[in-house]
Order: C-alpha cells, then sequence, then structure tokens
C-alpha cells in the first residue's frame, strides 16, 4: 500500500510528484474498499449494540445488524480471494477448499454467512466488529497526513491505543467464541435455531484452534483448562464440583484436533 511522501526541503529536488489525498485513496483501490467494508461494519454493529439500550429502533437496529455481517461477509471473501491469486490456486479446486479451511478469513467468511441467517444476538457481532477495528488501523496510518491537525492527533492516538490492544482485542475475540457454544445450546433448546446449529460452532471452533495465524483460541482453552483445574485442586472445592469439572476438562481435551493436542502432551 503506498504510504504519503514527506515534503522535499526548500531547494531540494523530487523525482516523483508529491502524494494527494486522491492519490493515496486512488493507489490501491482494494485497500480502499476493504477499508470502507471495514467501517461500515463498525458504524452498523455499533449502532446494533446502542440499541440494546433501548436508544435505537428495533426495526433500523436490525437492518444494521444484517449489514454488518453482510460487509463483514464481503471482507473476509476478498481477503480470501487476495489469498488464493497470492498462492495461484483455481476457484474449483480441492487446493480452494483446503485454503478456505486453513486461512482464517475463510473461516470468517463462512462465521459470518451462518449467523447472518440466525436470530440476532450482540454476541455474535464481536468477531468481525472487533477485527474491524484492528484492521482499519493500517489503512487510517496512511490518511492521517492528509486530514487537519486537530484530527491528526486524534486518530493518531486512537490507532497508537488499538495497536498496543491488539492482543487483548484478539484475546476478547477468541472468548466470545469458546462462549458463544452456550448461547448456541441454549438457542437451539429454545427453538431458536436449528439442532445441528451446535456441530457448525463446534467445527468452526476446530478451524479457530488450528489456525497458523492465529492462536487465540488455543491461548484461551489452555487458560480455562488451568483456571478449571485449580478450582478442581483447591481444598475448598466439594468433591463432587471437582469431579465435574476434571470430567468437563478431559471431555472438552477430548474434543480438541489430535494434533493439537499431542503437541501440547
Amino acid at each position: 500500500m503506498a504510504t504519503p511522501q514527506t515534503e522535499p526541503s526548500p531547494g531540494q529536488e523530487t523525482s516523483s510528484p508529491q502524494l494527494t489525498l486522491k492519490s493515496y485513496i486512488t493507489s490501491d483501490m482494494v485497500a480502499t474498499t476493504l477499508f470502507n467494508l471495514r467501517l461500515i461494519t463498525i458504524v452498523c454493529a455499533f449502532i446494533y449494540l446502542l440499541s440494546t439500550f433501548g436508544l435505537i429502533g428495533v426495526g433500523f437496529a436490525y437492518s444494521c445488524y444484517l449489514n454488518a455481517f453482510l460487509t463483514a461477509f464481503l471482507t473476509f471473501s476478498v481477503r480470501l480471494y487476495q489469498r488464493k491469486n497470492q498462492q495461484g490456486i483455481s476457484f474449483f479446486s480441492k487446493q480452494m477448499y483446503l485454503l478456505a479451511g486453513s486461512e482464517d478469513s475463510g473461516h470468517y467468511m463462512i462465521y459470518t454467512l451462518f449467523y447472518y441467517n440466525q436470530a440476532p444476538m450482540s454476541i455474535y457481532l464481536i468477531p468481525p466488529f472487533l477485527y474491524a477495528i484492528m484492521f482499519t488501523v493500517t489503512y487510517t496510518n496512511g490518511l492521517i497526513p492528509f486530514l487537519p491537525a486537530s484530527l491528526q492527533r486524534v486518530l493518531s492516538r486512537l490507532n497508537d491505543l488499538i495497536a498496543q490492544k491488539q492482543q487483548d482485542l484478539r484475546r476478547y475475540i477468541a472468548y466470545a467464541e469458546v462462549f458463544m457454544v452456550f448461547v448456541v445450546i441454549s438457542n437451539v433448546l429454545s427453538g431458536q435455531m436449528f439442532f445441528l446449529a451446535p456441530l457448525f460452532h463446534y467445527n468452526f471452533l476446530k478451524w479457530r484452534y488450528q489456525s497458523l495465524r492465529n492462536p487465540s483460541v488455543r491461548v484461551a482453552f489452555s487458560d480455562l483448562r488451568v483456571a478449571m483445574e485449580y478450582l478442581a485442586a483447591h481444598p475448598k472445592c466439594p468433591q463432587f464440583v471437582s469431579t465435574i469439572l476434571r470430567k468437563i476438562v478431559s471431555f472438552i481435551s477430548a474434543l480438541a484436533p489430535s494434533q493439537h493436542m499431542r503437541r501440547e502432551a
């Protein structure tokens, strides 16, 4: 992605024209499109979250909810398409299927498509909302030199804060994805989701657990396992509670992908 050039000092010659806001935006239209899609995701998700406090009408909030998922789906689809082109893979091939199962963008493309069609829940929006926030930083850093000085300071501080908190944001996303299991099961029991929905989310968690780029879900499961084992071993923990906790740990560990279980053993 192009970055703004510094102004030459007086009398200094320059071999290339000074970059303008228009040329920055048009220099990489794919990046600009992704930025706009993520911006729409952020705004729509934020509006829907405001509706939980009764500040937004239900109809408009639901429309924003759908638009947040739709733009997130388009964003992840473009990112997967870029990965496909980088590796020279044919769209209708086994390699493309394997790529979609191994790339984070493929995981979330399927995730957003699935939850787009489910009864709206705020927790479902957390992954696309927070990822949209994280991945706007690079593009907005390039926009800063073209903004008024007051906005430059605000945006620079905001971008620095997001960059510093990226690991925390990834951790929040991972925990949301893990605890979403209980929401999905509850919705199935109440008739709001079809009975195979937990199976889809289990497979989604398996993909996230195996992610090579982002180990946050593995870290989340490891943290939860340590916490539950600590509680089970605590002297004040009742025996039946300790037994239940250990059985839960054993059950969840048995569901984890085998290659990662061997690696951690």
